[in-house]
């Protein structure tokens, strides 16, 4: 799986200080289809890259990292699931 490369210019350590007041969580999307969802975030936000994890296959590396340039989507079965999507 390729991630865009992690931009966190003000070295913030929350979503909402990456946003900037434009929206950073999407608590709407659990349960919905995986591909939707990130058909969504992408479209309320273009800034965003939105990657569809399974939870099964997390990458700890790329967690540990603060990105205000991606959400990751984590889905079971293609739905998405816990914890909901939001920039980081």
């Amino acid at each position: 799986m390729g991630y865009p490369p992690c931009s966190n210019p003000r070295k913030c350590q929350d979503s909402p200080c990456c946003t900037q007041g434009k929206k950073s969580a999407w608590p709407e999307l659990l349960g919905k289809d995986g591909m939707l969802a990130k058909r969504t975030i992408e479209h309320e936000n273009p800034n965003l890259t939105a990657v569809i994890e399974t939870k099964d296959s997390l990458n700890l590396s790329v967690n540990q990292q603060f990105c205000c340039n991606r959400v990751i989507i984590y889905v079971t079965h293609g739905v998405v699931d816990i914890p909901f999507p939001c920039v980081g």
